[in-house]
């Protein structure tokens, strides 16, 4: 940053074509599939819509072959994860039960999981204080046959199993998954990000707090919410996150994500709150092609 204040024009001009665009806003205009951090989505639409519960039993052979389209998937555990419930299918990320719901709510309705996504505050910019923000991409059988020409206009069942995990063609930003997990651990109310909480005049005057602004509720029981939160719990102190916790004095819930983004290493995502039983804040935390 020394370089905006000291240096040359030579380097300033260095910085601003550099192809890895240090002055991009990635927070709030950089656009990725969130990967597994998506399936919080995915396991709170499975709970409401197809009454499926945290004890509901799965099993992951390593490769799924639920969708007849001549592909095998492989879920990241090559080995698979054996016998496991759905609450332990957030905790340890298994794609194979996810690929499982996905395709069970596209059964139901294809639109369903799409809906839910956007209820999440997903595919839409959040408001923050009219910067350029950018809406992400949530896609659904209306938007498919709009963006794809010939036979690749008809939604799929594979269409649904890969936004169950996050792949596909879902996009969204740093700033819309912070949204989303401080909406989970606050009880389920999606807020408008700001950046400005308190104005204070420099003269004579009152300081003039900003309040919150409600923008809707979280599409999902209290109950099936706090399933999801201790899932994320879970997450953090055995599943998936839990290495990179090892002796941390605050306990945090939260969600990893490996998404893919060919030809490149896949961009690592993890998304999640602290305290976990008294959230004070949310993160979301993107290694840009970081593997």
């Amino acid at each position: 940053p020394n370089i905006l204040v000291t240096g040359t024009a030579e380097q300033r001009q260095a910085l601003l074509s550099n192809s890895q665009q240090p002055f991009f806003n990635r927070a709030i205009a950089g656009t990725y599939p969130p990967g597994s951090t998506f399936k919080i989505v995915t396991m709170s639409a499975g709970m409401e819509e197809l009454g499926l519960t945290q004890n509901d039993s799965y099993f992951c052979a390593g490769r799924w072959d639920g969708v007849a389209d001549g592909f095998t998937r492989y879920c990241w555990v090559p080995s698979g994860h054996g016998s496991l419930s759905f609450f332990n299918g957030l905790v340890y990320s298994c794609d194979t039960v996810f690929w499982e719901v996905g395709k069970a709510l596209n059964d139901r309705d294809p639109a369903t999981l799409s809906l839910y996504a956007r209820a999440f505050g997903l595919g839409a910019p959040t408001g923050l204080n009219a910067l350029n923000e950018a809406a992400g991409l949530i896609p659904d059988p209306t938007w498919k046959a709009a963006n794809y020409s010939g036979a690749e206009q008809e939604w799929l069942p594979r269409d649904a199993v890969n936004m169950a995990i996050g792949q596909g063609d879902v996009l969204a930003t740093p700033l819309q998954m912070a949204n989303l997990v401080a909406a989970v651990a606050n009880g389920g109310i999606l807020y408008q990000p700001r950046l400005i909480q308190r104005l204070t005049p420099t003269g004579e005057g009152s300081p003039q707090d900003l309040a919150p602004q409600a923008l809707a509720k979280l599409p999902i029981s209290s109950a099936n919410l706090a399933v999801v939160q201790r899932a994320m719990e879970g997450v953090v102190s055995y599943g998936t996150a839990s290495r990179a916790f090892v002796g941390a004095t605050v306990r945090m819930a939260g969600k990893s994500g490996t998404a893919e983004a060919p030809p490149n290493e896949p961009h690592a995502w993890f998304v999640g709150y602290a305290p976990a039983h008294d959230p004070q804040i949310a993160v979301a935390v993107v290694l840009e092609y970081g593997g």
